[in-house]
């Protein structure tokens, strides 16, 4: 941004010395907090840096044709949203606010059988979306929020198998949770189970084969 003009030497210095004195938050936070920039702005800086493209998130509504392939916890978890789904290549577009979530990208591939491409959007839109969804229609989704145990969730999800008549099952998990999709004639119902309070050092992303 100081190389583009947008910010001058001195907004800068005054940001990273709020940064030091803190002792946390981002430059482009502070800058946006002395009124130095916008939150486009920082956005569109971050793409510029990373060479990810920034999706127009305020001016295109496709995210509600596609954001019912992820489960709303897992979008809230991570603070991401499906944008743009292109079924003839399967490529599915997920957008982050500041930081992409490669192990969720890995995942929603192997969940999917798609290919997921990164960008970014500003967390203001990404809320507005989040917020959106969160009172639509969506699939079945079941959210187990108590501690239980890698038996339990085994139990529990052949039980499930069981009632839907599952033709196969997909494992996989990120932002403290182990998702389970099961497939059925009918349609995929997901198994969330928050395992955080595990304490768990990484991510799982396995995704076995149906």
């Amino acid at each position: 941004m100081l190389s583009r003009g947008t910010v001058d030497n001195d907004q800068l210095k005054t940001a990273l010395k709020a940064q030091k004195d803190s002792g946390s938050g981002r430059v482009g936070e502070w800058l946006r907090h002395i009124g130095a920039v916008t939150e486009e702005q920082v956005t569109q800086a971050l793409g510029l840096q990373w060479s990810i493209p920034v999706f127009p998130l305020d001016r295109s509504r496709r995210y509600l044709e596609c954001a019912h392939l992820v489960p709303f916890p897992l979008l809230e978890a991570v603070e991401m949203i499906p944008v743009h789904y292109l079924p003839a290549s399967r490529h599915l577009y997920m957008a982050f606010v500041d930081r992409i979530n490669y192990t969720a990208l890995y995942s929603v591939e192997k969940m999917l059988d798609c290919h997921t491409e990164q960008c970014l959007a500003s967390q203001s839109h990404i809320q507005q979306a989040l917020n959106e969804l969160r009172s639509k229609p969506r699939p079945a989704e079941i959210l187990v929020d108590k501690l239980v145990d890698p038996g339990q969730i085994a139990e529990m999800t052949l039980d499930y198998v069981s009632r839907l008549g599952a033709e196969g099952v997909r494992v996989s998990g990120f932002g403290g949770f182990i998702w389970i999709r099961i497939l059925a004639p009918a349609g995929f119902s997901d198994l969330l189970f928050q395992v955080s309070k595990y304490r768990l050092e990484s991510d799982l992303a396995t995704a076995p084969e149906e």
